[in-house]
């Protein structure tokens, strides 16, 4: 098994520009694609849903 992680300095660097200071865990990444199988996205198309902690704000 190969796996790749960032050197800590870089990570930390990368935690500073996310507002929430901290990386999002598969269990919030999930909800996101649960929300968008989900009959409550029913009406909801061509649309990005972004979840980064609020990384990239418009």
């Amino acid at each position: 098994m190969r796996v790749r992680t960032a050197a800590p300095e870089h990570r930390a660097s990368m935690l500073t520009s996310i507002p929430q200071e901290r990386i999002g865990t598969v269990e919030e990444m999930a909800a996101a694609l649960e929300f968008l199988v989900g009959d409550g996205a029913e009406y909801v198309t061509g649309q990005k849903l972004i979840v980064d902690g609020g990384q990239f704000m418009w």
